[in-house]
């Protein structure tokens, strides 16, 4: 088995012959390489998810209500502000307009 799992990989060599140190160096490390990427791939799957239950809390309905009266209230502020700045480009348009008619009005009386 362990020399049919290298057999795929070019590790052989005609100057050596099958059963020797080089080839047997060669597929131990090929071999050890491929176990590391795969107990790595299975780590970094693992132990997130291991950890992950010491994050997690128990919501309660208290803790939803709470939430939800915040985004109301957050809500509230932005609508508000929201308002309050279409009101005061309303006056800002409005108060432009009666510049440029005293503007107008003005030129045509000097003329």
């Amino acid at each position: 088995m362990f020399w049919k799992i290298g057999n795929p990989f070019p590790i052989l060599s005609s100057k050596h012959g099958i059963f020797s140190i080089e080839q047997g160096i060669s597929r131990v490390g090929v071999i050890g390489v491929t176990m590391m990427a795969i107990l790595s791939g299975f780590g970094a799957v693992n132990c997130p998810y291991t950890y992950m239950t010491y994050f997690m809390r128990h919501v309660t309905h208290a803790d939803i209500q709470n939430l939800e009266r915040r985004q109301f209230q957050t809500m509230d502020i932005i609508l508000s502000k929201k308002r309050e700045l279409h009101l005061q480009r309303g006056r800002a348009s409005d108060l432009l307009q009666q510049h440029n008619k005293r503007q107008e009005f003005g030129a045509c009386s000097v003329v």
